[in-house]
């Protein structure tokens, strides 16, 4: 197995500094910060996904030049089968990124504990009325932090 990447995402190509590496890069992090924090196997699957994205864009890419190619190129110009091919390629990774998400939302909803957003909502709180903070126009005003809820759900 290869060493990931800085950012933490699992190196799936060679070399990710051309297109899709970025295209990876880039879909990898939107999922992380929608979905994140992810533990490894879904971390796993969020690789995989950011990898049906740059899929995805390299195949749009692809089907652009060619009708570009065929609507003003002069000479030998891609037929109306390859166009027809490439098409059907794009809608083909655009459906396996899409089941890619999808699972990835199923992963990350398993492993997010229930008591996670109550600890965000703490935190949230614990800094805005942190002494030296001065309150935002437009923010949430402090309130009262609720005592910790014993672990049989009463108090």
């Amino acid at each position: 197995m290869s060493r990931a990447l800085r950012s933490g995402a699992p190196r799936l190509y060679g070399r990710h500094d051309g297109a899709r590496g970025r295209a990876f890069h880039v879909q990898f992090k939107a999922l992380e910060a929608r979905y994140g924090p992810f533990d490894p196997l879904t971390r796993q699957y969020a690789a995989g996904a950011a990898v049906q994205w740059a899929e995805f864009q390299a195949s749009s890419r692809d089907l652009q030049a060619a009708e570009l190619a065929r609507a003003t190129g002069r000479g030998r110009r891609p037929s109306a089968a390859l166009i027809a091919r490439l098409k059907r390629r794009q809608g083909l990774a655009w459906g396996s990124y899409d089941q890619a998400v999808r699972r990835v939302e199923e992963l990350a909803v398993r492993t997010k504990r229930p008591g996670d957003a109550l600890r965000r909502l703490h935190a949230m709180v614990a800094a805005q009325a942190a002494p030296g903070s001065t309150p935002r126009a437009g923010s949430v005003p402090a309130v009262a932090q609720v005592p910790a809820v014993a672990a049989g759900g009463r108090q």
